[in-house]
C-alpha cells in the first residue's frame, strides 16, 4: 500500500510552510543588507589609499552583488528546481502542487484524531441534508444566475467512472479489494465493470493532463462519469468549474451522465479545512453547468457520521458508507 498521505501530512505541510517563510524574508531583507554592505564597502573604497585593501574590499564588493542577485531571483530559483524535480517524480507525488498547497493554506496540527459520529464540525455542515435518492429527485438548484442540477437520471448507469485523488485511490482499495494504486492512473476496471483513475495527493493539473485523458475513451452510452476531487486544491474550485464546464458537452455527446460530488469532510487535526471545503462546494454547485449533476454527499457523511484516522482519510466503513451511497444514486 503507497503513502496515501504524502501531500497531505500536517508535518510535512508545516515544515514547508516554515521554509517559504524562511525564504520570503531572505528574499526581502537579505538584498536589503547586502545593498547596504555594498553602499559601506564604497564608503571606504573612497577613504583609504592602501592599494591592497581596496582589491580586497572589491572582491567583497562583487560577492555581495552576486549575492543580492541570487536572493533576489531565489524564489524562481526555487520553483525552477521543484518542476524540475516534479518532472522526475510521476510516480510519486506532485512536489511543486505540494509547495503551492502549503502556501495557500494555514496549517494547525493537532496529531492523530480518531472519531465517529462527530458532532465538531457542526457549525460548518452544508444546510441541505438528502438522506435517501428520492431526496434528490425533481430538486434542481436554485441559484438564480442557473448552478449544477441535482435532478437524478431515472435510469441506472450501465458502468461507473470514477475520477479522484487519495481519498478515491482507498476506496477503491476497499471495495475492490486491490490496492495497486500507480495503476488506477491509466484506469483499472473492477469485477463490476466499472473504472477507477485515481492518484494521491493530485488536484486539477493531474485531472486535466491524465486523470481525464486516460478514461474519455471509455465513455460510452449509459456511463455515468463520476469526479470526486477537489480536496487537495480547494483554492481552484473556479478552474474545476472552467474545465468541467468546457468539456461536459463533450462527455455528453458520448452518452455520459456527468456527476460532482461534493467534496467530503474533514475532521481532528483537518477540521481547520472546512471552511475551504464549503466555499468549494458552493462555488461548484452554483456555478457548474446544468448539465452537471451535483450530489451532496457531504450532508449524508454529517448525518451518518464518518471515521477519519488523521482527520482527512476515512476508514473502510466510511467509505462503503460514501460509494454505497454514490450507487445508490447514479
Amino acid at each position: 500500500m503507497i503513502l496515501y498521505t504524502t501531500c497531505n501530512d500536517i508535518a510535512l505541510l508545516n515544515l514547508l510552510k516554515i521554509l517559504k517563510s524562511i525564504l520570503d524574508i531572505l528574499h526581502i531583507i537579505g538584498p536589503i543588507i547586502l545593498i547596504i554592505a555594498i553602499a559601506i564597502n564604497l564608503f571606504k573604497i573612497v577613504t583609504i589609499d592602501d592599494m591592497s585593501k581596496e582589491k580586497k574590499i572589491q572582491k567583497n564588493i562583487i560577492n555581495s552583488i552576486i549575492a543580492t542577485i541570487i536572493l533576489f531571483l531565489l524564489p524562481s530559483i526555487v520553483n525552477l528546481t521543484l518542476s524540475i524535480i516534479n518532472s522526475a517524480s510521476k510516480d510519486t507525488f506532485d512536489v511543486y502542487s505540494c509547495w503551492e498547497y502549503a502556501n495557500k493554506n494555514t496549517i494547525k496540527s493537532k496529531g492523530n484524531y480518531i472519531n465517529k459520529n462527530s458532532n465538531t464540525d457542526n457549525k460548518n455542515k452544508p444546510t441541505t441534508v438528502y438522506t435517501k435518492p428520492s431526496d434528490y429527485k425533481g430538486k434542481v438548484t436554485n441559484n438564480g444566475s442557473g448552478g449544477a442540477s441535482t435532478t437524478l437520471p431515472t435510469t441506472k448507469a450501465a458502468r461507473r467512472i470514477f475520477v479522484g485523488d487519495s481519498r478515491t485511490v482507498q476506496m477503491s482499495g476497499y471495495i475492490t479489494g486491490k490496492w495497486n494504486a500507480s495503476a488506477l492512473q491509466s484506469g483499472t476496471t473492477d469485477s463490476k465493470g466499472d473504472i477507477w483513475a485515481a492518484k494521491s495527493g493530485e488536484g486539477l493539473n493531474w485531472m486535466k493532463s491524465t486523470g481525464i485523458p486516460n478514461i474519455e475513451g471509455s465513455i460510452s452510452n449509459g456511463t455515468a462519469l463520476i469526479i470526486l476531487m477537489g480536496v487537495n486544491d480547494t483554492y481552484n474550485d473556479s478552474n474545476y468549474v472552467s474545465y468541467i464546464n468546457s468539456k461536459v458537452n463533450e462527455w455528453k455527446s458520448k452518452g455520459a451522465n456527468v456527476y460532482f460530488v461534493s467534496v467530503l469532510p474533514c475532521n481532528g487535526s483537518y477540521s481547520n479545512h472546512n471552511n475551504k471545503i464549503n466555499t468549494f462546494n458552493n462555488t461548484i454547485k452554483s456555478n457548474l453547468s446544468s448539465q452537471v449533476i451535483y450530489l451532496d454527499v457531504s450532508s449524508y457523511l454529517y448525518q451518518v457520521g464518518f471515521t477519519s484516522g488523521d482527520g482527512l482519510h476515512y476508514n473502510k466503513d466510511t467509505y462503503e458508507k460514501i460509494y454505497n451511497k454514490i450507487m445508490s444514486l447514479v
